[in-house]
């Protein structure tokens, strides 16, 4: 009897841990679910972002590493969402030309967006002259699906200075600079040259310029109206620059401001390409889809290294 009371009391024990741990775990399960479906929805709630570099003429910088800091601040404050920094045109090959580069760089882009992870969308983050690349990109690509667009330090409405060049001209003045740089082979090979932009002549530089003019819509050609068309599908365009960069001339051309005949500079708003609405950019503004914001102290290439400037004024975009 003693022997049959002990199985009895051993069976009830055994019987009551697995009632206890079988509950246990079942609970551990659902909240391992749980947790792991809250994970997932959390990097699920992020587009993902394609970045893109700027001008270089050494090996060292304009190459996909720019965005190395960027691509970390970014997973630390959106856990799981995809940045991909484009592995195209690095150092000293980002000044081929730029007719050369768009083509080449949408192909990459199509190949990587053909993922389900793209499906609903994108964002397009680029620096310098990688901002004004990726909005060329946007304007040229039918099929794209971007939904937001942000610039730092932009080359938006071209160049006319010696901050990005001067290695290359170091004793030459602005007036034999723009000479050279509106030859047919500088502006066949040289990405520089495709957005020097001269305001003194604004006829020599819509006729000698063979590619910032025609992405502006300032010279019409049979592919004006895609590249509107195009542009305006975006929801947000922000553009991002700073008083404190030493290599844009003008600064504010970043925010599609740029100088007169008078080198007098004349806000976006008064631009002919807003004013006429060139290729959308009245359009998105009256949308309510365009930012355009002045970031006090941030040097050039700060944008890519300055982390508080990164959480304060670029991160807020990449939802």
């Amino acid at each position: 009897l003693h022997r049959v009371d002990r199985r009895q009391r051993q069976m009830c024990i055994r019987d009551s841990i697995n009632a206890e741990y079988g509950v246990s775990a079942m609970l551990g399960n659902f909240f391992l679910l749980a947790l792991l479906c809250t994970c997932f929805s959390y990097s699920m709630a992020y587009k993902p972002v394609l970045m893109l570099h700027g001008f270089s003429y050494d090996a060292e910088h304009g190459t996909f590493h720019d965005f190395d800091q960027i691509s970390q601040w970014l997973q630390e404050s959106h856990p799981g969402q995809i940045a991909i920094s484009l592995d195209v045109f690095n150092g000293v090959n980002s000044m081929t030309g730029l007719w050369h580069q768009l083509p080449f760089i949408i192909s990459v882009i199509r190949n990587i967006t053909s993922g389900s992870a793209f499906k609903d969308g994108y964002h397009f983050l680029g620096h310098s002259q990688g901002g004004l690349l990726m909005r060329c990109i946007v304007e040229s690509m039918q099929d794209h699906k971007v939904d937001t667009l942000i610039t730092m330090a932009g080359v938006q409405y071209g160049q006319y200075g010696l901050g990005a060049v001067n290695k290359f001209f170091p004793n030459m003045t602005l007036e034999a600079v723009t000479d050279l740089l509106y030859t047919k082979v500088m502006q066949e090979d040289f990405s520089a040259a495709n957005f020097w932009h001269i305001p003194t002549d604004p006829e020599e530089y819509m006729k000698q310029n063979i590619f910032l003019p025609i992405l502006n819509n300032e010279v019409r050609t049979t592919s004006s109206q895609d590249y509107k068309s195009n542009f305006i599908r975006i929801n947000k365009l922000h553009l991002l620059g700073s008083p404190a960069d030493t290599t844009l001339d003008p600064w504010q051309t970043s925010l599609f401001s740029f100088w007169d005949t008078n080198f007098n500079i004349v806000p976006i708003h008064q631009q002919k390409i807003y004013t006429e609405d060139t290729f959308g950019l009245k359009t998105l503004d009256l949308a309510g889809k365009l930012t355009i914001k002045a970031v006090p102290g941030i040097e050039h290439s700060h944008w890519l290294s300055n982390k508080t400037n990164f959480l304060e004024n670029v991160l807020p975009y990449l939802i």
